[in-house]
Parts: structure tokens; C-alpha cells; sequence
């Protein structure tokens, strides 16, 4: 079953932080080397390219955890993502960005590095127990604000993964319209300023 739980993180993980989108064909073999046992999450980042125009609140990062075990109610626990600066957590970000866009890197805090790896190792006992478990993740930026006004037309979000078996950041998500769902849309539309 830890097998099933790697995957479900790789594409939860894909799906919340890009929105929309499909993973690109040349990043599956990376994010098929992800293992949830043995991943450090210490070296988890996630960077999102968005226009200028809007960019995450701080504390508008989040990342979701659900473990599912046989015969127990689902259970999730959040985790803030915060912003890191540090060159080492963006070098490998492709350098040759359009104008008008910026990029953003984040990390688990060190509290939450804990807790999270807390969980990992619960979940990693159970299965060891001999129940079926799994554990998944889902990144989100939940929340934004209004840099400048809105563009017409597409605003293009690229998403961005690196753990430490992919060791670079791979794509999870290019050039996903954040217009292309309405719910989304619909908060664009009502962004307060930074």
C-alpha cells in the first residue's frame, strides 16, 4: 500500500498547487522515484511562477496531508509553507522567466517539519502493523493578493516540485491558466491589494 501513497502524493501534489493542467510527460520518471518512506522533508520545496500582477499572501501556502487506514475516518492535518529567499532553495528555477512574471519558493517550517515527519512515521508503523494506510499530500495556494491590476487574456501559472529523490525541481504544472476555473476566477476578480 506505501506504493498506492506514493503516488497519490506525487499527483495531489500536482493537481492543488497547478490548479489545472496535466504533468508533463518528461517529469514523470523524477516524480516516479518519490517515496514516501524514505523522502526528506527537509528538502521539500515548491516554487509557483505566476504574472506580476498578483502573488501568494503569506501564509496563503499550504500543504495538506490525508492519511487514510483501514477501518478509521480519513484524517488531515495542514502544514504552512513558508517563503524562502535562500539561494539554495532557488537555484535550479529556470532563470530565463518572460517579463512580467516573478517566482516564488517555499519550504516547510521547522515546526511543521516535525509534525510532519511525526506523521510519516505513524503512518509508516501501521502499515508495519499490517493495516492498510496511506498517506498523500495536496500543495495549495489558497490565497492571493493584488499586486497590480489584472491583465486580459490568460494569467499562466507554472508549478514547480523538488524533494531529495528528484533532486531538482521538476514541473508539475506549465502555463496553467489560473482563469480556467471559475472558482478561481471568481476570486481573482475580488483580490484585495498587498
Amino acid at each position: 500500500m506505501i506504493r498506492r501513497s506514493r503516488r497519490i502524493m506525487v499527483l495531489s501534489a500536482a493537481l492543488a498547487l497547478g490548479g489545472c493542467g496535466t504533468i508533463p510527460l518528461a517529469s514523470l520518471p523524477a516524480l516516479s522515484r518519490i517515496d514516501i518512506a524514505t523522502t526528506d522533508p527537509s528538502v521539500l520545496r515548491v516554487a509557483v511562477r505566476l504574472p506580476d500582477a498578483v502573488k501568494p499572501r503569506p501564509g496563503g501556502v499550504t500543504m495538506d496531508a490525508v492519511t487514510r487506514e483501514s477501518g478509521a475516518a480519513d484524517r488531515t492535518a495542514t502544514f504552512l509553507l513558508i517563503e524562502t529567499r535562500d539561494p539554495g532553495d532557488l537555484a535550479g528555477l529556470p532563470l530565463d522567466v518572460p517579463p512580467g512574471v516573478s517566482t516564488y519558493a517555499y519550504r516547510l517550517s521547522a515546526d511543521d517539519l516535525a509534525r510532519f515527519d511525526a506523521l510519516r512515521r505513524s503512518a509508516l508503523q501501521s502499515h508495519a502493523e499490517g493495516r492498510t494506510v496511506s498517506l498523500g499530500f495536496g500543495i495549495a495556494t489558497k490565497e492571493f493578493c493584488r499586486v497590480a491590476a489584472l491583465p486580459p487574456g490568460p494569467l499562466p501559472a507554472t508549478s514547480y516540485l523538488m524533494t531529495s529523490e528528484t533532486g531538482r525541481y521538476v514541473i508539475l504544472t506549465e502555463d496553467s491558466d489560473l482563469r480556467s476555473l471559475a472558482k478561481v476566477k471568481r476570486e481573482l476578480e475580488s483580490l484585495e491589494p498587498c
